[in-house]
């Protein structure tokens, strides 16, 4: 158990990350948890970058985009 998730397997790792199959403790479904590599964390702009990635995501996977809304 991490924090709210509980890990299943590790999907990916990469440089900069690392992508694990959770299961949030009060849903019933599957998410991806992407723990940053430390090493990256400190790098100028990488969060800001990151945190932009996520938005896109989450805007592109949200029912209320893919319904045109």
């Amino acid at each position: 158990m991490a924090g709210q998730y509980q890990i299943l397997d590790r999907v990916s790792k990469g440089s900069t990350s690392t992508i694990y199959k959770a299961v949030p403790a009060k849903l019933d479904r599957f998410v991806a948890v992407k723990v940053l590599s430390p090493q990256v964390v400190d790098e100028e702009g990488f969060l800001e970058r990151f945190t932009q990635e996520a938005r896109a995501v989450a805007h592109a996977r949200s029912p209320q985009h893919r319904a045109g809304l």
